[in-house]
C-alpha cells in the first residue's frame, strides 16, 4: 500500500509539472501571434421555473370518487385506496364522508381489500366537483365528535328470548 501511495504521488508531481508548462507555454504563444485565443465558454441557457402546482394532500377512500384537475383531465380514485390530490379537493371529500384522514383505523383494516377492482361509470361513484358544502350527512370520524355516541344511553331489558315453530311446507 505504501508503495502504491509513493508511486501515486510521483506521478501527480510529473503530471503537475507537465501541466503547468503547457499553460505557460500556451500563454506565450497566444502573446506572440503563433496560438489563436480559445474561445469564450458558452452561456449557460436561463433555468426555466416551473410553476408549483397546488398544495396536495392524501386522503384513504372509502367511497370510490372522481374530479376534475386543474389540466382537465379526469381523475379516479378507487373505493380504499390512498388518493393523493390537491387540498381543496381532499377536503372536500373528507367533508362529504367519501374520505377519511390516512390516520383513521379503518384505513389499516381495509386498505387494498378490492384489489383494485372498481368501476368508474358504477352510479355509487362521488362526483367531487358537484359535492357542495351543504350536500349530504357530515362525516362524524374519531377527530369529531358524535353526540349521539356521547349521549347517556340506558339500555332496556324487554325479557328473554321468545322462541317458537314455524311449519313448513317442504318443497321436492
Amino acid at each position: 500500500m505504501r508503495l502504491f501511495i509513493g508511486n501515486t504521488t510521483a506521478q501527480v508531481e510529473v503530471a503537475g509539472a507537465f501541466a503547468t508548462q503547457e499553460l505557460r507555454a500556451m500563454v506565450n504563444a497566444i502573446a506572440e501571434g503563433n496560438a489563436p485565443i480559445p474561445p469564450a465558454k458558452p452561456q449557460p441557457a436561463p433555468v426555466a421555473v416551473i410553476e408549483p402546482g397546488p398544495p396536495m394532500q392524501e386522503v384513504f377512500m372509502i367511497k370510490s370518487a372522481k374530479y376534475r384537475a386543474a389540466d382537465g383531465k379526469m381523475r379516479y380514485c378507487g373505493q380504499y385506496t390512498d388518493a393523493t390530490m390537491p387540498a381543496e379537493i381532499a377536503q372536500k371529500a373528507l367533508r362529504c364522508g367519501a374520505a377519511v384522514s390516512i390516520a383513521d383505523d379503518r384505513r389499516r383494516q381495509l386498505r387494498g381489500s378490492r384489489c383494485g377492482n372498481f368501476n368508474f361509470s358504477a352510479p355509487d361513484v362521488v362526483d367531487l366537483d358537484s359535492v357542495s358544502d351543504l350536500s349530504g350527512a357530515r362525516y362524524v370520524g374519531p377527530e369529531m365528535v358524535d353526540p349521539v355516541a356521547q349521549a347517556n344511553m340506558t339500555v332496556l331489558n324487554r325479557g328473554g328470548a321468545i322462541t317458537g315453530t314455524i311449519p313448513v311446507a317442504k318443497v321436492l
